[in-house]
């Protein structure tokens, strides 16, 4: 290759060279800045003051709150725009064995089988749900200071088209239950009085405070129960350690031909501070303070004895009489408690006694009369104005339910008079109060002038036919296998006394499962 080319060549080269060098400086950012070095402080300058960092917030308070008890059941609830809707209840079943041929599920009005008869020989089974229930409280919105609550409430042995062997089947009776009306009633609260209309328990025995504790289906015999349409108003006189309540009702007759309602009056005092564990019946423990009650009932009957004739003859030829009663009742914790879920080792007792005329349905009992009035003398005619036929012989009516006043032999009207008294205990054991056992005893007895055998000795043509004296004995043990679910056991044994002096007697185990609601 010529020189000349080379040279050339040479000098290309390094200008290429120096080409790509100047591109790369080019590229290359320049170098940072350097910082500018502070001065050091003087020795008469103030300290920067640096904020400390405030210091961590403290953990929330653990809140010292025990936990649930056992034995609580949330409310079945619904709420809307302020009402309140509560439902509640009992979903029962029974299983009942009887040594006698007495009764259906309770005794009721009826007859204990006489001794050497063979119903007093023969027992029974019944198996049934029919005492189940079901209810529904309302609330609303408070008014002008007003609180309205309201209620009603039902169950299933209803007033059957007959009970078993005569006018229904066994089948029937124990599996489609009638449906009735236990409750039924509005309630409104204010600072001046309290007042109740509708159907309710009864004032007089001030229930369901004194209520026993038992698997009897309430009432055991001899014991105030029943409910009835009222008009009740009532008033609490409230102070730290005592309570008084003060109670008046008119309530629905006994006989509506009396004209006149019933009137109940009460008086209970009650110690806020000395508690005991309560179960009315069977289910809904509560704690309740000690309490004394007393409260009274006053009626008329009026009679019609010829209802045929009766518009014939003069007002004279009715019959009058007047009813009355008084108990009072108990209610005390022996071994006292804090509230319904401080069960362990709580001991209480109950008690009643009462007395009067004329009050049989209270109790639901009226010592087995089921026979209709005697006949009476014929009537003579009466001279007018105006003139009055004479009247022969006939039945006299009874328009009055049985066993509260009832005619003699010679057409005297009477009202039958009964002596009660009940005493009860209920023990829930430790160490949880889930297990608790009761007993219960009960007595009453017809006595005095106007006794029931004395007035229908002659009229139902024996004694033999009622009942002058009754008694119930029972014990329980209860185990509540959850919170709303509840197992019971129990012995009754109801003897009574015949006019005649003969007893009948009947012992009934039980076996009973209780879902509460």
């Amino acid at each position: 290759m010529p020189m000349r080319t080379i040279r050339t060549l040479r000098s290309c080269l390094v200008f290429s060279g120096l080409l790509a060098t100047s591109a790369a400086y080019a590229q290359t950012p320049p170098p940072a800045a350097a910082e500018p070095v502070p001065e050091p402080a003087k020795a008469d300058a103030a300290p920067v003051a640096v904020p400390e960092a405030p210091p961590p917030a403290p953990p929330p308070p653990v809140e010292n709150k025990p936990a649930d008890s056992w034995f609580k059941r949330q409310p079945f609830q619904f709420t809307s725009n302020g009402w309140k809707l509560s439902v509640y209840g009992n979903i029962e079943f029974n299983v009942f064995h009887d040594s006698t041929r007495s009764y259906q599920e309770g005794p009721g009005n009826n007859l204990v089988a006489r001794d050497g008869t063979y119903n007093a020989t023969e027992g029974r089974t019944i198996i049934t749900a029919r005492n189940s229930r079901i209810g529904f409280r309302m609330e609303i919105p408070t008014t002008d200071g007003i609180k309205t609550t309201a209620m009603v409430e039902g169950d299933f042995p209803g007033n059957q088209p007959g009970n078993p062997p005569a006018g229904i089947t066994e089948a029937s009776y124990y599996t489609a239950g009638t449906f009735r009306m236990r409750y039924a009633n509005v309630k409104l609260e204010s600072d001046v009085v309290d007042v109740l209309a509708g159907q309710a328990l009864n004032l007089f025995g001030q229930a369901p405070y004194f209520f026993p504790c038992t698997a009897f289906n309430l009432g055991i015999p001899n014991m105030v129960f029943s409910r009835t349409p009222q008009l009740r108003i009532m008033k609490t006189i409230k102070t730290d350690a005592l309570n008084i309540d003060v109670g008046i009702a008119a309530l629905r007759p006994p006989q509506r031909d009396s004209e006149l309602p019933d009137g109940q009056g009460a008086l209970r005092f009650s110690l806020n501070h000395w508690k005991g564990i309560q179960t009315p019946a069977y289910t809904f423990v509560t704690a309740n303070p000690a309490a004394i009650g007393v409260s009274g009932v006053v009626r008329k009957y009026k009679v019609d004895p010829l209802a045929a004739a009766a518009p014939t003859l003069p007002s004279s030829a009715q019959s009058k009489a007047t009813g009355w009663g008084v108990s009072v009742d108990a209610f005390l914790p022996v071994i006292p408690v804090k509230n319904s879920d401080d069960r362990a080792n709580a001991l209480s007792i109950t008690g009643s006694f009462t007395t009067g005329k004329g009050i049989a349905d209270l109790y639901g009992m009226n010592g087995g009369i089921s026979v209709t009035n005697p006949s009476i003398p014929m009537v003579a005619a009466m001279a007018g104005p105006p003139a009055v036929p004479a009247v022969p012989a006939m039945p006299l009516v009874q328009d009055v339910d049985p066993g509260m006043a009832v005619y003699d032999a010679g057409g005297v009207l009477h009202v039958i008079p009964w002596q009660t008294f009940m005493v009860g205990f209920q023990y829930y054991l430790p160490p949880t109060g889930r297990l608790s056992i009761s007993g219960n005893y009960s007595q009453g007895e017809s006595k005095g002038t106007d006794n029931i055998v004395d007035v229908v000795s002659g009229v139902m043509g024996a004694a033999g036919k009622v009942y002058k004296k009754s008694q119930y004995f029972d014990a329980n043990i209860f185990f509540d296998v959850t919170a709303s679910v509840r197992v019971a056991g129990s012995f009754q044994r109801i003897k009574q006394t015949y006019g005649d002096d003969v007893t009948g007697l009947n012992n009934r185990g039980e076996f009973a499962v209780y879902f509460q609601f």
